[in-house]
This record gives C-alpha cells, sequence and structure tokens, in this order.
C-alpha cells in the first residue's frame, strides 16, 4: 500500500497517545510510502488535547480535529473527507494498541 490515511477518535487518552502513536509510526514508516495519522480530539475532558499539541510537533505526518464534545463513534466514517491519502482507515485505538501489544509479546 503506497498511500494511507488513519482517522483515530480519541477521548481521555492522554496516557496512551505517546505509546500509540510511537508504535503506530514505526510500524507504518516501514510499511507505508506516504501517511497521515488524523487525531479527532472527541471532547476529552482530559489532558488529550495538549497531548496531542506535543505529538504533532514531533511527528509531521499527524493532523489534528478537534469536537466541542463527545460524539459517538458512528459519526466517525463523517470524517472521511479529512484523509488526503487514497486509502483512508477508521481505527479506534484502543484496536490498534492491542494489534502492537500482541506484536511485540509474541514477535
Amino acid at each position: 500500500m503506497k498511500n494511507l490515511s488513519v482517522i483515530i477518535p480519541v477521548y481521555n487518552s492522554q496516557d496512551n497517545l505517546p505509546l500509540l502513536i510511537e508504535s503506530l509510526t514505526s510500524v507504518l514508516n516501514n510499511n507505508i510510502e506516504e501517511y497521515e495519522i488524523i487525531l479527532v480530539n472527541d471532547g476529552s475532558k482530559d489532558q488529550s488535547r495538549q497531548v496531542i499539541e506535543n505529538l504533532l510537533n514531533q511527528y509531521p505526518g499527524i493532523r489534528m480535529f478537534e469536537l466541542a464534545k463527545k460524539i459517538t463513534d458512528n459519526i466517525m466514517p463523517f470524517f472521511v473527507g479529512l484523509g488526503r491519502r487514497e486509502t483512508i482507515s477508521f481505527v479506534q485505538w484502543m484496536t490498534i494498541f492491542n494489534i502492537l501489544l500482541k506484536r511485540f509479546l509474541y514477535y
């Protein structure tokens, strides 16, 4: 796959985001020619927004979209217009984290 947009909803995930993005970018860098990660901050009450802003400075392939309040996950497909790549994937951050965790534990 040459191009990929990964759209991830974020809600109160300040503690998990740095490891998630570090692991995900590592996998993407080795397998995808061009990619972007769009973090949709879904009205987080914790410091997720600040963590995302720090990640924006560290990783050039990350973008942020912010919602004013929590919205159900069913609305995520409406964010397809955010992606700039040929292939777009909507992924729950916990799904990614579990996949990466299994990869590191069993390989």
